[in-house]
Order: structure tokens, then sequence, then C-alpha cells
């Protein structure tokens, strides 16, 4: 695994986590905006749409 995304739903963030050696260091933390995947290739996701509800 070299990336992960922590998403908090009461504070309506999300973080991610890339692989750096032999560890995970946080990339972003994001409340809005747009966050892409650094290995899945085109993978892009809307901040809002994760919390928006249908």
């Amino acid at each position: 695994m070299q990336e992960y995304w922590i998403v908090d739903v009461e504070h309506e963030t999300v973080e991610q986590y890339l692989l750096d050696g032999n560890a995970f260091e946080l990339s972003q933390k994001l409340k809005d905006g747009s966050l892409e995947s650094e290995v899945i290739s085109g993978f892009r996701v809307a901040i809002r749409e994760i919390f928006s509800q249908p």
C-alpha cells in the first residue's frame, strides 16, 4: 500500500497520506476542492461529493 485517505465525517475533512520510505506522511488535509490519488491514475473526487447527502 502506498496511499490511504482518512475521511472525518464529523469535521468533513479528508486527509491523504503517502508512503515515504518506511512511514506514511500527511500529504494534504482538505475541507473543499478536490483530491487526486497519487496511486490510481485519473482518480479524482470533489471533497463536497464525499459528504453530500442523496
